[in-house]
C-alpha cells in the first residue's frame, strides 16, 4: 500500500492550509457582490438586473472575488477532515442558494413539484 511521505503530507497541509485563507478572504469580496446584486433588485425588476446592471464596487473586488471557487477546489484536493470541510462548503452553497439565476429565487416562488423548480433541484 502506498503511504504519503514527509514532503508530500506537508505539502498537502500546506496547499490546505493556505488555500482555506485564501478561499475565506475572497468570500469576503464574493458575498459583497452578492449583496450589490440583492439590494439593487430589491429597487429594480428582475428583467432590469439581467438588462442594465453594472457593478459600483472596484474592479479589483470582482478580481479577488473569482479566487473562490479555485481556492475551494485546491482546499479540497488537500484532503480536509470533515470537520475543517463543512463550514468551507456550508458557506460555498450559502453563497450560490442566494445568487440571483441560480435557481434558488425561482424556487421561492413556485412549488417544490412545478416544473419551474425542477432547475434547481438539478
Amino acid at each position: 500500500a502506498w503511504q504519503e511521505r514527509g514532503f508530500a503530507r506537508a505539502f498537502r497541509y500546506y496547499l490546505g492550509y493556505v488555500s482555506q485563507i485564501v478561499f475565506y478572504s475572497s468570500l469576503v469580496f464574493t458575498f459583497m457582490l452578492g449583496r450589490e446584486k440583492i439590494v439593487y433588485i430589491a429597487d429594480h425588476t428582475y428583467y432590469e438586473y439581467f438588462a442594465k446592471f453594472k457593478s459600483q464596487l472596484p474592479y479589483i473586488v470582482y478580481e479577488l472575488s473569482t479566487l473562490t471557487r479555485y481556492s475551494l477546489c485546491f482546499f479540497l484536493a488537500g484532503l480536509p477532515k470533515k470537520r475543517r470541510a463543512f463550514p468551507a462548503l456550508s458557506l460555498y452553497a450559502l453563497d450560490r442558494e442566494g445568487r440571483p439565476g441560480s435557481g434558488g429565487w425561482r424556487r421561492r416562488r413556485c412549488w417544490p413539484g412545478s416544473p419551474a423548480g425542477w432547475s434547481f433541484w438539478a
